[in-house]
């Protein structure tokens, strides 16, 4: 039996590029989901505003139609939120 050391090179090379393979591998996958939560952050923020601007005016105008305190809003008008959004958004952040 030989005392001389075995050489690992070749085996550390191949497993130093399964490494690297991988961390690009998970990175690509941070990426992604990244984007994604982004996307949907956004979609959900905007459905708020249109929502919230929507409950803002209605309530001016109820505060002019019955009398009470002012309501202070930029906007007059808006596009109205869907129903669906509404309900979906009122399921998701309900006590």
């Amino acid at each position: 039996m030989s005392d001389a050391p075995r050489d690992l090179r070749s085996d550390l090379r191949a497993r130093l590029d399964i490494v690297v393979e991988s961390f690009a591998e998970a990175v690509s996958q941070y990426a992604k989901k990244k984007e994604e939560i982004e996307r949907e952050y956004a979609t959900t923020v905007a459905e708020l505003e249109r929502e919230r601007t929507a409950l803002e005016q209605l309530l001016a105008i109820d505060e002019k139609r019955y009398g009470g305190s002012e309501v202070k809003t930029d906007r007059i008008t808006a596009k109205l939120v869907a129903l669906e959004a509404f309900h979906r958004n009122r399921r998701k952040f309900a006590p």
